[in-house]
C-alpha cells in the first residue's frame, strides 16, 4: 500500500493525482477478476490512508 500512497502523493495536481487513483481502482477491479483479493485490500488501504484519504479536492475529481 505505500507504493499506491507514494505514486498518488508524487503528482502536485488534483487531477494528476485524481487520475493515478482511477489507474490504480482500475488494477484493484482487474486483481478482483483474478480473484487476487490481497492485492485488492492492499490498493484500497492505500486509498484510506490519512494521507489520501485527506485530499478532498482531488478525491471531487475522481470519477465514479
Amino acid at each position: 500500500s505505500a507504493l499506491v500512497a507514494s505514486e498518488i502523493l508524487k503528482r502536485q495536481s488534483p487531477s494528476a493525482r485524481a487520475t493515478v487513483i482511477e489507474k490504480w481502482a482500475s488494477v484493484a477491479e482487474v486483481c478482483r477478476n483474478l480473484h487476487n483479493f490481497n492485492s485488492v485490500l492492499e490498493i484500497t488501504s492505500a486509498f484510506m490512508t490519512s494521507s489520501v484519504f485527506r485530499l478532498k479536492k482531488t478525491w471531487e475529481k475522481v470519477s465514479k
